[in-house]
C-alpha cells in the first residue's frame, strides 16, 4: 500500500514512527552495548534522549506547526492565510487548489485577479462596486480603460447579465486584474439589461454564467490567485443561501472539468457576514471538501 505523505494523519503518523525507532535505538539499545563499563552506557543514554528530544520536537514543529495547526509548516500559503489573526476564515482543498472562505472586503485582497459584482453599466455605484472603485479608480484611470475598452452596446449597458469584463487592477496594490461580473438584478423593477424578479426564471443560469466566467478568465489569464464575493446578493436582491450553493457547486464542476489550471488559491469573501460564512462553510462540508484550516 503506497502512503500519501500529503495527507496530515499519515503525515503525523509516519514522523512519529521515525521518532519512535530513534527512541528505541537511542535510549534502549545502549543496552546491549555490553562492551561498555556503567559510566559509558548512561553517556551513550544521555546523548541519546538528548538527540531523541531535539528531533521529536522538531517533528512536533513540523507537523502541528503554530498556534496546534494541523498544517505542515512548508505550506507558505497556508501561513499566509493564518498570517491575519483579526479576520475570521476556514479553508477546504478541492484537487490541487486551496478554496478559502473569509470575512474580510474584497477591495482587501492582494490575489492575482479581484472578481466583484460589476452593474452592467460599468460604472462606480453602491456595494461592492463602490469599494472597488474608491480604490481602483484613482487618477481615473479605470474609468478611462474601461471606456476605452468597453464603449456602449445599448443605453447605458457595457457589459450583458452573465458577463464579465475584464480590466487591469487598477490604482489596487497587489492586483493584476479585476473581474467586472455583472449578476443577474433580482429587485423588484430590474435594470436596463434586466427584468425584475428574475432569480426564478433565468436568474439561477445567469448568475452561475457570471461565477464560470470568472474561472474560465482566471485560466485564461494564468492567475495563481483569485478573490470575489459572493455576487448579486446585497444590492441586487439575489437570495443568499441560494447563491452561496450554485457558486460552490460551479467552483467544484470547474475544477473536475478543468484539472490543468494554474489556479492555486480562490478566496470567497462574505464582508464580515457571518451568516454567509456559515452558510459557505457548511455547503463546503456538504460537497465533501477538506477542510484544512479553521481560524
Amino acid at each position: 500500500m503506497m502512503i500519501d505523505l500529503n495527507n496530515r494523519f499519515y503525515f503525523r503518523a509516519f514522523n512519529l514512527f521515525l521518532a519512535a525507532m530513534l527512541f528505541q535505538n537511542c535510549i534502549i539499545g545502549h543496552k546491549k552495548f555490553t562492551y561498555l563499563n556503567r559510566k559509558e552506557n548512561i553517556l551513550v543514554g544521555t546523548i541519546g534522549t538528548v538527540t531523541f528530544l531535539t528531533f521529536f520536537g522538531l517533528i512536533l514543529n513540523g507537523v502541528i506547526g503554530n498556534n496546534g495547526s494541523s498544517i505542515p509548516l512548508s505550506d507558505n500559503r497556508l501561513k499566509n492565510i493564518q498570517s491575519n489573526n483579526n479576520i475570521k476564515k476556514t479553508a477546504y482543498k478541492i484537487g490541487n487548489t486551496t478554496l478559502i472562505i473569509s470575512m474580510d472586503e474584497i477591495q482587501s485582497s492582494k490575489a492575482d485577479c479581484v472578481a466583484y459584482a460589476a452593474n452592467p453599466y460599468l460604472q462606480s455605484g453602491g456595494g461592492t462596486a463602490g469599494h472597488i472603485w474608491n480604490v481602483a479608480n484613482k487618477d481615473n484611470r479605470l474609468k478611462k480603460e474601461i471606456d476605452k475598452k468597453y464603449p456602449k452596446i445599448r443605453n447605458k449597458v457595457r457589459c450583458e447579465t452573465g458577463s464579465v469584463a475584464v480590466t487591469s487592477g487598477g490604482s489596487m496594490p497587489d492586483v493584476k486584474y479585476i473581474f467586472h461580473a455583472v449578476p443577474p438584478d433580482n429587485r423588484k423593477n430590474g435594470s436596463y439589461d434586466c427584468p425584475g424578479r428574475i432569480w426564478e426564471n433565468d436568474g439561477q443560469l445567469l448568475f452561475s454564467l457570471c461565477c464560470l466566467n470568472c474561472l474560465i478568465e482566471a485560466t485564461k489569464l494564468e492567475c495563481k490567485t483569485l478573490a470575489m464575493c459572493i455576487f448579486g446578493i446585497g444590492i441586487y436582491n439575489c437570495p443568499s443561501e441560494p447563491a452561496i450553493k450554485i457558486l460552490i457547486e460551479t467552483i467544484k464542476n470547474f475544477k473536475m472539468n478543468h484539472t490543468k489550471n494554474n489556479l492555486e488559491e480562490i478566496t470567497i469573501v462574505t464582508y464580515r457576514n457571518e451568516k454567509n460564512f456559515r452558510i459557505l462553510d457548511k455547503t463546503c462540508q456538504e460537497e465533501g471538501f477538506s477542510k484544512i484550516l479553521t481560524k
